[in-house]
């Protein structure tokens, strides 16, 4: 499996880039054995994603931040086929031409049990 670099997302690993927020994907290959196989940029890296999966409450995985309209669409279809979930409002500082604006996304996580079943029902989302 790969994942988004920014929102934690997964996908199979023929994919190359996030379909929400369109970022590169990083494999979850197991990191390598030696030393000199490391760099510092990886080290770096793995604190960053530790802690955004501290915010997600147990028993729960991040499917991903999405835009209101569509997190609105998406929650509609997991009420449907009974998936649970929850969801946290966040601010996403976005360049525009003249400066920073705050965009608010909704991060949406859902129930280990059903994370298979939502990430199906948000890929044939994004197909349509």
């Amino acid at each position: 499996m790969k994942k988004c670099s920014y929102c934690g997302k997964e996908y199979p690993e023929e994919a190359l880039v996030c379909a929400i927020d369109h970022e590169p994907l990083q494999s979850d290959s197991p990191m390598p054995n030696s030393d000199s196989e490391v760099n510092n940029s990886d080290s770096v890296e793995m604190p960053i994603q530790a802690d955004e999966e501290t915010d997600v409450p147990d028993g729960f995985r991040c499917l991903g931040k999405f835009d209101p309209f569509e997190a609105a669409r998406l929650l509609k279809r997991f009420e449907h086929d009974g998936i649970r979930f929850l969801i946290d409002r966040i601010e996403k500082p976005v360049e525009t031409g003249r400066g920073f604006r705050k965009m608010g996304l909704i991060e949406i996580d859902v129930y280990q049990g059903d994370y298979e079943t939502a990430n199906k029902i948000l890929l044939e989302d994004w197909k349509v």
